[in-house]
């Protein structure tokens, strides 16, 4: 059996190997790349999500998904709480596309909030995204609740930021425009948290069952 230090030696050994052949002339050089610079999706599975956690991942340069994993003890029998990530994105993404199409997220909100924050600042914010269609997204299509129940308005975006210390996010437009309203026309399709989708649908869409 090969000890964890043993193990470690390897990999090591393994490494110093494999860099011979890149641009980099060492494991922490390779790292600081792969971590910060390049762009690629990953996900943390941690028991705690911390204030220090979500301030060294916003130096990341893919912003990761993180998964918050609760350990519970009952009796002699030991239970997990978490959030079933991927059967969650399904549920968010609109039936009529796949992952690679989805450039829209698509965000309900009340009377109040939408026109002093995205009439007004051209911005939404403490919208949890999904990390894996984060950097896709280009637009930001508004879904105003009863009584309005339509969609009127959408923007485009120009960055998407974290938003405080919140695991969300906050979505920053250049310009927003007016369409025509694509109502709502069957309860089971409106928008109860962020949905993705992309923008076609909503261009040529006349009713809201036409995007999901």
């Amino acid at each position: 059996m090969v000890s964890g230090c043993g193990r470690n030696m390897q990999f090591q050994k393994k490494f110093k190997n494999l860099i011979k052949n890149t641009e980099f002339s060492n494991i922490s050089e390779a790292l600081d790349y792969a971590i910060y610079k390049n762009d690629y999706g990953f996900v943390i599975v941690i028991d705690e999500i911390t204030e220090d956690l979500t301030r060294v991942t916003r130096e990341i340069a893919k912003q990761p998904e993180v998964l918050e994993l609760k350990k519970m003890v009952s009796g002699h029998e030991e239970l997990y709480l978490y959030e079933e990530l991927l059967k969650e994105f399904e549920e968010e993404k609109s039936t009529k596309v796949n992952e690679e199409e989805i450039d829209t997220i698509v965000c309900p909100a009340r009377k109040e909030g939408f026109k002093s924050a995205f009439l007004e600042q051209k911005a939404w914010w403490q919208v949890r995204i999904s990390a894996n269609v984060r950097n896709k997204l280009k637009y930001l299509a508004m879904y105003e609740v009863a009584p309005v129940s339509a969609i009127r308005w959408y923007g485009i975006i120009t960055s998407i930021k974290a938003y405080e210390d919140t695991g969300k996010y906050k979505i920053y437009c250049s310009e927003i425009h007016k369409i025509d309203s694509i109502k709502l026309d069957n309860p089971k399709y409106a928008p109860q948290a962020s949905r993705y989708t992309k923008f076609d649908l909503i261009r040529n869409a006349s009713k809201i069952s036409d995007i999901f």
